[in-house]
């Protein structure tokens, strides 16, 4: 399993379980709730809306790789990972 963080920002202690949400990637309905990160069991590229704001394309993921970062929408124009989880 990889963990990404974005770079220059601390990394807060990670849990060591998650709940998880079976995404339909939309780039007009946002999650039920803001995510804490998102993982893919399909390798490719997962596009998201920022819980801070503003959109990042996270390219060439390896399937299962968590990405520990807030997020608000997984869009669809863009990714192209399988199998996209939110993360709670």
């Amino acid at each position: 399993m990889f963990v990404t963080s974005p770079k220059g920002m601390p990394k807060q202690g990670r849990p060591s379980s998650y709940r998880a949400l079976f995404v339909t990637p939309s780039d007009s309905t946002n999650l039920p709730a803001p995510a804490v990160g998102f993982s893919a069991t399909g390798a490719g590229n997962v596009s998201v809306q920022l819980d801070g704001g503003g959109t990042a394309v996270f390219t060439g993921l390896s399937a299962g790789q968590i990405v520990d970062l807030p997020v608000t929408r997984i869009l669809a124009t863009g990714t192209t990972a399988t199998g996209v989880t939110a993360l709670y």
